[in-house]
């Protein structure tokens, strides 16, 4: 996910040594959050993917289908929402915000989340 700096005196955010590529994600991420067996990663260009256990849907497949997500899956959302803002997961379940305030969520809702 992360690349090296070119220099230690460059300016901007400094980069974690040591990172990997995922598979599935191939643009930098500028945002993601992690909940209890699955993740969610923002491009830089807004768009979402999740990683992990989808065993209640948390990564936006059918759980009956996929019981989880072993390389990034690319969250589809409607026209009017991308791009992306922000990403946040919980224990199960994940949000998205749109760049005007549009909130989706997928996953487990057992306990009205």
């Amino acid at each position: 996910i992360s690349e090296r700096a070119s220099s230690s005196s460059s300016k901007g955010p400094k980069s974690f040594g040591g990172g990997k590529r995922i598979s599935g994600l191939d643009r930098p991420v500028r945002d993601m959050a992690i909940g209890a067996s699955h993740a969610a990663f923002l491009t830089d260009d807004g768009e979402c993917y999740c990683l992990g256990s989808n065993r209640c849907g948390e990564c936006g497949a059918d759980p009956v289908v996929q019981g989880s997500a072993t390389a990034c899956r690319r969250i589809r959302f409607p026209r009017h929402v991308n791009p992306v803002a922000r990403v946040g997961c919980g224990r199960s379940h994940t949000i998205a915000v749109g760049a005007e305030g549009q909130v989706l969520a997928w996953g487990d809702d057992s306990k009205i989340q």
